[in-house]
């Protein structure tokens, strides 16, 4: 419904106003005025939409009370009525946004005509803000989820697989960060996974509210990561990063009351190598283990000399991207040096070689997740008495995943992506996004992106591009829609973008493409930018 409030010195105009726009169902009249005081007390009261104002009026004339009014509502529209036919008073009020000028005696249709182009624009206005509003509430709602998540993808380099453009929208990639990974231990008690969920709430608020450049990820085993953007674009001192190390220590230690916190710290990179971060932080981490009294340490050329004589990072990731493969002879090569790595550099064969298997099959567990198949990640390696025992069972597990991988692609995943190109299909006119994609077929954005563009040598956003300019060069050719019509029909909203998109794909704007097909012309000027 749109709330009209209609302002004139005659009577006699005003009720003739009225008149006219009963014919529009969608107008309800707010109210009416006689002079231009009386336009702008109403229009404060009832705020309408619209406006109907004759120019020319006793003491405060149309126009200053445009001006007023238009300060306090800046959203409300008018049409000025005027028996004066001067280029000075339209001039005047269109300054001031008015887009609708009509002089008096006005006919019926006249009025209407202009009326229902303004009530289009606020129509269109409206829609346009709600679309916002819904867009802002979706964004509050996955907020959590997004961070969270994002955290998980930056360190395990998982960002490759993505539009950097789409990340960019999410996160501010620019930026460089560092990793702060902590560590939590309970005397003679296991830490339950309902603990870890209170503790992770507990740390978000806290953290949210006295650090907001953190981003807390997700619980990986007994290991909390949290991104830490720098305070300036010129980094961060090792000093200035210490003050927050410890503001963030106490933080956690608060929310995790009586568990015992250890911290590891990596050094400063751009976040698209945030993983790189976060393997340091790890390191970092193991060196504090050591220490009774220490609480953090920060990554430096010591902690790389012990690392590069433990267990490198990087056997790990070997690893994970063999068994990803499906490659099963890879994969069994890949743990047989994963292994050695372990033992070369361990005090304590079996209760390392136990927890690094544990937290290696935590992150098998939930890529395994992340691609639909639900797989249970927690390993009993506890109930095994040698390192022989522990990693002849870690090496049935990973062939177990390995084929289990290789029948899911040979299979499941070539059939969702069959469903998936269906469903592009079906929704490439409305504003399809891969989260959309992701939830119809039950995969992860990640895996969706990857396995789309395996199966279709096209990213997502690359397949509904060119599925979109197929069908837009089809009614160019065999229809006489207007530009405009076609940017809607395809899923685009903005005209010139589209003329942008089409330009950029064909080598001709969309007005030249039909020109050369068929020597049709828009029924609309050409767009703006073409």
């Amino acid at each position: 419904m749109i709330n009209v409030l209609i302002v004139d010195d005659e009577q006699i105009e005003r009720e003739g106003l009225k008149l006219f726009l009963k014919d529009r169902p969608n107008i309800h009249i707010v109210g009416e005025a006689s002079n231009g005081r009386q336009a702008i007390e109403k229009a404060l009261e009832t705020q309408p939409d619209l406006m109907m104002m004759d120019i020319k009026m006793p003491g405060v004339d149309g126009v200053q009370a445009v001006k007023e009014i238009k300060q306090q509502l800046p959203e409300t529209e008018f049409i000025m009525v005027s028996a004066f036919d001067t280029f000075e008073y339209a001039r005047e009020v269109m300054r001031y946004g008015v887009k609708e000028y009509l002089l008096k005696p006005t006919t019926k249709e006249d009025v209407l005509t202009a009326l229902d182009r303004i009530v289009g624009e606020i129509e269109q206005a409206r829609e346009e803000k709600n679309d916002q509003y819904k867009l802002q509430q979706r964004l509050e709602q996955i907020s959590s989820f997004v961070q969270t998540e994002s955290i998980l993808y930056l360190l395990m380099d998982h960002i490759q697989d993505y539009e950097w453009m789409e990340w960019n929208e999410w996160l501010r990639t620019e930026q460089e960060g560092y990793a702060v990974v902590f560590s939590f231990h309970q005397q003679g008690k296991e830490i339950r996974k309902t603990e870890k969920q209170q503790w992770h709430a507990r740390i978000k608020k806290e953290i949210g509210l006295q650090l907001p450049k953190s981003t807390v990820g997700p619980f990986i085993g007994h290991h909390l990561p949290i991104l830490m953007l720098t305070e300036n674009e010129n980094g961060m001192t090792k000093q200035e990063r210490e003050q927050v190390v410890i503001q963030l220590l106490h933080k956690v230690k608060q929310a995790v009351q009586p568990a015992k916190v250890k911290t590891g710290v990596g050094g400063i990179y751009p976040l698209h190598s945030f993983s790189t971060s976060y393997r340091e932080a790890l390191l970092a981490l193991d060196i504090i283990y050591d220490h009774k009294q220490a609480s953090y340490y920060f990554y430096d050329k010591n902690v790389k000399i012990r690392a590069d004589e433990q267990l490198p990072i990087e056997r790990e990731n070997k690893l994970i991207e063999a068994i990803k493969s499906g490659d099963g002879e890879k994969a069994l090569q890949a743990f047989d040096h994963y292994v050695q790595a372990i033992l070369r550099c361990s005090k304590h064969p079996l209760h390392d070689m136990r927890k690094h298997l544990q937290q290696l099959f935590i992150i098998l567990g939930r890529l395994l997740n992340e691609m639909g198949l639900h797989w249970e990640t927690a390993q009993d390696f506890a109930r095994f008495s040698t390192v022989h025992q522990v990693t002849e069972h870690g090496k049935s597990e990973i062939l177990h995943i390995v084929r289990t991988l290789q029948e899911w692609r040979t299979t499941d995943a070539q059939s969702l992506m069959l469903l998936a190109r269906d469903y592009v299909h079906d929704h490439f006119r409305e504003p399809l996004t891969l989260d959309d994609l992701a939830k119809h077929i039950g995969l992860s954005p990640y895996y969706v992106s990857k396995l789309f563009k395996e199966r279709f040598d096209l990213t997502f956003s690359e397949y509904v591009t060119q599925l979109r300019v197929e069908h837009a060069k089809q009614l160019l050719s065999l229809t006489q829609k207007s530009l405009k019509e076609i940017t809607y029909e395809i899923g685009y909203k903005d005209p010139n973008y589209f003329s942008r998109v089409f330009k950029k794909l064909t080598g001709k704007s969309p007005s030249d493409y039909r020109k050369s097909i068929n020597g049709l012309g828009p029924r609309e000027d050409t767009l703006n930018g073409e």
